[in-house]
């Protein structure tokens, strides 16, 4: 699974217990009440940084309809979690700079008493 989702391919599996990839861990799926599997991953420089998971309770035949909603998903999942983190960045550089600025503002102020 792993070696699929490193290669920037989905991962697509309709029954777990009949996949080869999957039968061996079959039981564990359906504990999880995963029945099929359809997974998505996100590369960045090469590297597997994010996926979305869909599953079904029991066996299912995801179609490529199926497969481009789910990377639609992804996309825009993946475009406002890189929005939050640039957000969160600025935040932190503007919180320093409103720090830096009041202490030097407020040395100012000392300085002319």
């Amino acid at each position: 699974m792993l070696r699929t989702l490193a290669t920037g391919k989905e991962f697509v599996c309709d029954d777990v217990a009949n996949d080869p990839r999957t039968r061996d861990f079959a039981g564990r799926y359906q504990a999880l009440g995963i029945g099929s599997i359809l997974i998505v991953p996100v590369l960045k420089d090469g590297r597997l940084v994010f996926n979305i998971n869909v599953t079904k309770r029991h066996a299912y035949s995801w179609t490529v309809e199926d497969v481009r909603a789910a990377k639609d998903v992804l996309d825009r999942t993946w475009v406002a979690l890189e929005n939050a983190a640039t957000q969160q960045r600025l935040k932190i550089e503007t919180d320093k700079s409103d720090y830096i600025l009041n202490h030097m503002a407020g040395s100012v102020h000392a300085g002319r008493r």
